[in-house]
């Protein structure tokens, strides 16, 4: 990050209706930790930057912006390929259908985090091999087995293999459409519906440690690489046989597991409910968890079916920083938030440019980190 002139204009496309709301959730988790927050080479500590937060929601709506101008200053990320820029998806909380029971339909097991998963720290071992090929993971998913009558570690197993596996049935939450619940556990986050219960809330409660693949990388032969979407790639899954379709989803060996979720938004890794628009998810080994941002992107504008992409217009707001991903790693990369339900997902499936980022940091404590 590098410190910037204030954005020409702050003009927030949402509005200010869902921010208040938002911005008190980020005000409450940074009261609750006693830790630094980093901005590249500036630091603040949480409690000194709810403090700067709180004086924003207490800032009457029509001058907040006249606020932001005065009370902030503005650090851009560097971006990668583009300069000051990040390549920009979108994620959504997809609502499908499911069972309590196993079917020709419902064929995939919804699961809890499994009971022999086990994660290994190994950020105090001597792992010759892991340094040499630059193994940055610390934490790595794995079971216990035994082999020859010996305790044995092995890694997780991957998708193609869980697929093959018996649960027992207090770790299934339900039975879902293979596709339907490859696309949930990239987003996350999930409501169930299931015949003659109240829809059920999933969120994020662990993964295999398996590597995420995009499985669109592996379909540029049949969809050209500018082309690719959401509906695109499950439209084409929809048309193959299920054994065909598996051997795709089967490239991404990453498995998230779910819980059911007592509130009514789904949580973002900072245990803060998600804000439609609003919340972006981004890497947290070089961004800040919890930091408001100010964000610059090209939004498709879609026809009235929402689902086919009209031209662009520039969009703008503030966002939260309050997520994670699998695929969202580097400095060059950020994914945001769209809502719930099929609108969001038509509309989630057609961001795919590039966006500026820009990370608010109060004035008054805009100093150069101790090492």
């Amino acid at each position: 990050m590098h410190l910037v002139s204030t954005p020409k204009s702050l003009q927030d496309d949402l509005g200010w209706e869902n921010f208040e709301g938002g911005l008190k959730s980020l005000i409450k988790y940074h009261r609750r930790k006693n830790r630094k927050l980093r901005f590249g080479q500036k630091v603040i500590n949480s409690f000194q930057y709810a403090n700067a937060l709180q004086k924003l929601v207490e800032c009457p709506a029509p001058q907040r912006e006249q606020y932001l101008k005065k009370n902030f200053s503005y650090l851009r990320i560097h971006g990668s390929k583009h300069a000051g820029k990040a390549f920009m998806t979108a994620y959504f909380e997809p609502v499908i259908e499911a069972s309590t029971k196993r079917t020709s339909k419902f064929s995939q097991a919804i699961l809890r985090r499994p009971k022999d998963l086990i994660k290994l720290d190994i950020s105090k071992w001597q792992l010759d091999d892991l340094q040499k090929t630059n193994h940055t993971k610390r934490t790595l998913r794995a079971r216990l087995t035994k082999k020859n009558s010996k305790p044995h570690v092995v890694p997780y197993p991957n998708r193609e293999e869980m697929t093959k596996l018996q649960y027992p049935k207090n770790e299934i939450i339900g039975w879902a459409d293979p596709i339907d619940l490859f696309f949930a556990q990239i987003q996350g986050s999930t409501t169930i519906k299931i015949p003659g219960q109240k829809a059920i809330l999933l969120g994020y409660h662990d993964a295999n440690g398996r590597p995420y693949r995009a499985i669109g990388k592996d379909l540029f032969h049949v969809i050209p690489k500018k082309e690719m979407t959401l509906a695109k790639i499950e439209k084409h899954l929809r048309q193959l046989s299920p054994a065909q379709a598996q051997k795709i989803l089967n490239k991404n060996q990453s498995f998230v597991f779910f819980k059911k979720l007592k509130n009514i938004r789904p949580q973002s890794s900072t245990g803060t409910s998600v804000v439609d628009g609003r919340s972006i998810a981004t890497d947290s080994s070089l961004f800040p968890k919890g930091a408001l941002g100010f964000l610059e992107f090209p939004q498709s504008m879609l026809t009235i079916n929402n689902k086919e992409a009209l031209a662009k217009k520039q969009s703008s707001r503030f966002v939260f920083d309050q997520d994670i991903g699998g695929a969202i790693k580097g400095s060059g990369r950020l994914d945001l938030f769209i809502g719930k339900g099929l609108a969001a997902k038509n509309i989630a499936g057609q961001i795919k440019d590039y966006g500026t980022l820009y990370y608010l940091f109060p004035k008054s404590k805009l100093t150069n980190r101790k090492n």
